[in-house]
């Protein structure tokens, strides 16, 4: 089992969404990204399916456009994570907050 499932609503993200998917990467293999392709119009569906096709902890569900709250629970839905974090297309986590978030939520 994954200990975190990321679950990012992607759309129209292209200008953003390689610095998302690269502040999880470090993670380590018990890291699930889950991304929403959201009907997006412009290249964010290229660039997710590029990170998709060279690392195996990415999961890409494609659908018409449906808003944020669907893609976030389609992500929910999908998620194998001991826990889930939500990180939007345009977002990116800090260095080492993966690691102070998962220790704060296994001591608290």
């Amino acid at each position: 089992m994954k200990y975190i499932s990321f679950a990012i609503p992607c759309y129209n993200s292209q200008d953003y969404m390689a610095h998302a998917i690269e502040s999880i990467l470090p993670g380590g293999e018990d890291v699930e990204i889950i991304i929403v392709n959201d009907g997006s119009t412009d290249s964010s569906g290229l660039i997710i399916e590029k990170y998709a096709g060279s690392d195996e902890r990415i999961v890409i569900i494609s659908k018409e456009n449906e808003g944020v709250f669907l893609s976030r629970l389609k992500g929910w839905n999908t998620a194998q994570g001991e826990y889930i974090f939500y990180l939007d297309g345009d977002d990116y986590l800090p260095e080492d907050a993966l690691e102070k978030l998962y220790n704060i939520a296994q001591n608290d």
